[in-house]
C-alpha cells in the first residue's frame, strides 16, 4: 500500500533531522516585522546559539521565524512549513534549502518541533504561538516530553510576558488549575545573553531523563557528591515513593536498555504526579554541582 502524502512528509521530517545535533526550537509571530525590536533579538540569539554549536528550528514563515533563519551560522538552521489555504511560503532563508520540510497537518510539524530539539525560545506571538507555548508546557507537565529550558523573551521595552505570566499566576495558579511548580517551567527574560546561559547551564550536570517500570532514570554528565545526593533525596522526597535517589552506572542496573550507557544516572521511584518537581530538581542538580 502506498504511504500518503502526509505519513510520507512525516517520515521526511524524521530522515532530514536524524543526524541534527543539540538544537532549539524557535517560535514567534509571523507577523513581527524586519525593524522590529524583537526581530532582531532573534538574529541576535540565532547567530550566538549556532555559534556555539547548537542547530535552530523554525517554522519556516515570515517576521520571527525568518529572523531565525537569517541568523543562523554554518547551515545550522531548519525550516518546517505549514501548507495552509492561503498557502505560506517559506521565508527567502530556508526556501531554496535542502533543510526544508513542508507539512501539511499542524500535528506532525509541532511533534517534530519538540522531538528534535532540547529548549524551546519564545517571542512574542498569537494564537500559533501560544498554541505551540502550551503543548509543551502541557507535555512536560503530564511527563510526555522531557523537560527542557523554555525561555520567554522580548526586548527590554516590551511587558508582553510579564502580563502573560500575571494571567498565569492569577486565572490559572490561583484558581488551582496549574500547581505552584509549574510556574518553574519556564524562564523569562529580555537579554538574549541571559536566554543562552540559561540553556547552556540547563545541560551543565544534566543530561536527559527517562521514565521506565514506574522508575524516573535521570542521566547525568559526571558522578555527584554524596551531600548533593543526600540534599536532593530530602528536598524532594514528596515525589520519590522510596525517599531516596540512588547513583548508579549502567553496569549497576540490571535489564536496563538505555543508548547513552556511558552517563551515570539517578535513579529513584517516581510518584508519576510531580512532573513539575522534576524540572526543580534538575535546576537544583545543575546549581549544587556546577
Amino acid at each position: 500500500m502506498p504511504q500518503s502524502k502526509s505519513s510520507s512528509t512525516h517520515v521526511e521530517g524524521y530522515e532530514k533531522l536524524s543526524k541534527i545535533g543539540p538544537c532549539v526550537s524557535i517560535f514567534g509571530s509571523a507577523r513581527t516585522p524586519h525593524d522590529h525590536p524583537n526581530y532582531q533579538m532573534a538574529i541576535e540569539f540565532t547567530e550566538k546559539i549556532t555559534e556555539l554549536g547548537y542547530d535552530i528550528i523554525t517554522g519556516a514563515g515570515p517576521g520571527i521565524m525568518e529572523a531565525g533563519n537569517k541568523g543562523a551560522k554554518n547551515n545550522s538552521d531548519f525550516g518546517l512549513n505549514i501548507l495552509l489555504p492561503f498557502e505560506q511560503i517559506a521565508n527567502p532563508y530556508i526556501r531554496d534549502s535542502e533543510r526544508l520540510i513542508n507539512f501539511k497537518y499542524f500535528f506532525t510539524r509541532k511533534l517534530i518541533f519538540i522531538k528534535e530539539s532540547q529548549a524551546s525560545i519564545i517571542f512574542p506571538g498569537g494564537f500559533g504561538t501560544h498554541d505551540e507555548l502550551f503543548e509543551v508546557l502541557t507535555l512536560i507537565q503530564t511527563g510526555r516530553c522531557a523537560p527542557r529550558p523554555i525561555i520567554l523573551i522580548a526586548n527590554p521595552a516590551s511587558n508582553y510576558w510579564e502580563r502573560w505570566n500575571t494571567y498565569v499566576k492569577n486565572q490559572l495558579c490561583d484558581r488551582h488549575y496549574i500547581s505552584d511548580d509549574n510556574l518553574d517551567l519556564y524562564e523569562i527574560t529580555d537579554n538574549v545573553d541571559t536566554a543562552i546561559k540559561h540553556i547552556l547551564d540547563y545541560y551543565q550536570v544534566y543530561h536527559s531523563i527517562r521514565y521506565a517500570d514506574n522508575y524516573a532514570i535521570i542521566r547525568i554528565n559526571k558522578h555527584i557528591s554524596q551531600a548533593t545526593l543526600d540534599h536532593l533525596s530530602d528536598k524532594f522526597s514528596s515525589i520519590i515513593i522510596k525517599k531516596k535517589i540512588e547513583q548508579h552506572n549502567l553496569s549497576e542496573i540490571d535489564n536496563d536498555y538505555d543508548i547513552y550507557p556511558e552517563k551515570p544516572r539517578l535513579i529513584f521511584k517516581f510518584d508519576q504526579e510531580g512532573y513539575g518537581e522534576i524540572n526543580q530538581l534538575i535546576l537544583t542538580l545543575n546549581e549544587m554541582e556546577k
